[in-house]
């Protein structure tokens, strides 16, 4: 029977382990630590201490509690030894939160039958942290959405607490007796009273979880009819080439107009060519007709901020995606240009370095004061922190389809990002 207990027990911590390093993972995205020894330690260190507290603790109730602590101490430790740190407190109080959701389900399932007991109890928990991070792992590898960390780091502390003091209300209400009125009828409040703190809590942070998918949604597909927006502006481009190559029949057909005396339809006619020509014109030569259309369009926008552009490089035809492309350039600049907004007016830096195997792109704007940058994220001032840096989270995950990098860095004077892309065969052109 202690065998099995222990087998349990090795359930419940396995579970809480996958389950929580599975959502900080796969759904909110946090990157993985490159030597995993110190987890692996850890996580056998407690399972050790886990089969010592069952086989050498006599009391059950002892044996239980020192289960529980074990379960918390790696929901909260392990992450930091697994993954590489964001806000110094977010494991900590999502580790806490898990645990506490799993106890708050557990004690209500348990509630509707008669007493049960503590094996009975370890296979409920079992089961839930099983589901969990079944769900936790499958559905995070079909779905590859990675929402960004500061999700996490940006929910109130008060609502991890809510949570903890519904379950901690759960189980208090459930150690009281029925058999005095005062009693039960305390134990009813309490029960009501976590029910309505642990709803409105999840409730709570499921919408807030909902919205930012949604503008997570909204950002790519913004950035989707800017690509086709540009590739338009491409295909004018190639259209002004071939009348400059076929200006001799255009000249042709003005001078028939003229010679027939149709002069308002030559002029219509001239009108025309003009215009599209002048729609078409491109202030930029970058080697990239969709980069000469991005460049081209903010920097149009820009000016109206008195922000100006200087790009020096090139940006090969073929090679990267349209879609990486228009992704990783359109969200730079548009963050250079809010982010310098106020020391307008100003320049916005643009460099490209092409080597064999990829090429590097660096833009860089002045900014006011220095930018605090944090485990490559920026700390942002603004008061709706929780969508901000989408742009920044967009260009991670466009590089990182080309099996690049970004890296941002910011001195008193200047905030500059670097990505890092590499050349994919067969990428559109």
């Amino acid at each position: 029977m202690m065998a099995l207990s222990c087998i349990l027990d090795f359930g419940m911590l396995l579970g809480c382990t996958a389950a929580v390093t599975g959502l900080l993972g796969f759904v909110f995205g946090y990157p993985v630590r490159r030597s995993r020894t110190a987890f692996r330690i850890a996580l056998a260190a407690i399972l050790a201490l886990n089969t010592t507290a069952v086989f050498c603790i006599a009391d059950e109730e002892n044996a239980w509690l020192a289960t529980e602590i074990l379960l918390m101490i790696s929901a909260m430790a392990l992450p930091y030894l697994l993954f590489q740190r964001q806000k110094r407190m977010t494991f900590f109080w999502f580790g806490l939160t898990v645990c506490s959701v799993v106890d708050y389900l557990e004690f209500t399932i348990v509630s509707f039958f008669d007493p049960v007991s503590r094996r009975e109890q370890q296979i409920v928990f079992c089961v839930l942290y099983a589901v969990g991070a079944a769900a936790t792992l499958i559905g995070g590898k079909t779905a590859r959405r990675h929402i960004q960390p500061e999700f996490l780091e940006n929910i109130p502390v008060v609502l991890y607490l809510v949570i903890f003091f519904a379950e901690y209300s759960t189980y208090f209400s459930a150690a009281l007796s029925d058999e005095e009125p005062l009693y039960a009828a305390a134990a009813n409040g309490l029960r009501m009273l976590s029910a309505a703190l642990f709803v409105g809590a999840v409730s709570y942070m499921i919408y807030r979880f909902a919205k930012q998918i949604r503008r997570q949604k909204e950002a790519e597909a913004r950035y989707a009819l800017e690509l086709q927006h540009y590739e338009q502006i491409m295909r004018k481009n190639q259209d002004v080439r071939a009348f400059r190559h076929d200006s001799k029949n255009n000249l042709f057909a003005v001078r028939a107009l003229l010679q027939n005396g149709r002069i308002e339809e030559a002029q219509a006619y001239l009108g025309d060519l003009s215009r599209a020509l002048e729609q078409t014109r491109s202030r930029f030569s970058t080697g990239n007709r969709l980069a000469d259309a991005i460049l081209t369009d903010k920097a149009e926008h820009a000016q109206q901020k008195q922000i100006t552009f200087d790009f020096d490089g090139t940006i090969p035809e073929s090679g990267i995606p349209n879609s990486v492309l228009c992704t990783v350039l359109a969200n730079a600049l548009d963050n250079a240009v809010e982010g310098c907004a106020v020391c307008a007016p100003c320049t916005v830096r643009i460099r490209s370095v092409v080597k064999n195997a990829g090429m590097l792109l660096e833009i860089s704007n002045p900014v006011r004061q220095k930018v605090v940058i944090r485990d490559g994220h920026v700390r942002t001032s603004k008061s709706d922190k929780q969508n901000h840096g989408f742009g920044i989270h967009n260009i991670r995950k466009a590089a990182e389809q080309c099996g690049g990098s970004v890296n941002l860095r910011c001195s008193d004077t200047e905030f500059t990002i670097g990505i890092g892309l590499i050349f994919q065969k067969g990428a559109e052109e």
